[in-house]
């Protein structure tokens, strides 16, 4: 399902145990070609796991509002809710003449390196010493974040190295 949760009848009822098929719940951000994060669905799994960052991929989750390019941006413990930045080789360079959004939505933070704010909010849970991401929707469906709207427009945008 695009730009959303799996509903959780979906996932039960599709999952390996049930109907031999495999599914997974992949997450991730145009931005950032897409796939980011990757989830095996079974009848146990909740529909908002996102699971673990692919190999190309970094995932951060950070205290919401704190994300800019002069802030030391603080990540969340287990369990809290903050918002979703992406790094990696797949980040975009940034929107096609929009350099007010690229402004608002990449950046290079001194540890993580080149990130993409998502505007999605998600936590960390500890599972078997392994972090799992969950998703916990969009900070609100304007695509607004730390009180500063960003209307992406058509999405048209400049692909990376």
């Amino acid at each position: 399902q695009a730009w959303g949760m799996l509903p959780t009848a979906v996932g039960h009822e599709n999952s390996e145990e049930t109907t031999m098929c495999v599914l997974r719940n992949i997450y991730g951000a145009t931005e950032a070609t897409v796939h980011q994060t990757c989830q095996l669905m079974s009848t146990n799994t909740p529909n908002n796991s996102a699971g673990r960052p692919l190999k190309h991929a970094s995932i951060h989750i950070v205290k919401p509002g704190d994300v800019s390019l002069s802030a030391d941006v603080e990540c969340v413990g287990p369990g809290e809710v903050g918002e979703v930045l992406i790094g990696g080789c797949s980040i975009a360079r940034g929107y096609l003449n929009r350099p007010e959004l690229d402004a608002l939505c990449f950046f290079t933070h001194k540890t993580f390196g080149r990130v993409y704010r998502t505007g999605d909010l998600g936590s960390w849970e500890q599972e078997e010493e392994e972090q799992e991401q969950e998703h916990h929707g969009h900070d609100d469906d304007d695509a607004v974040s730390g009180n500063t709207s960003r209307d992406r427009g058509d999405g048209m945008g400049v692909g990376g190295d």
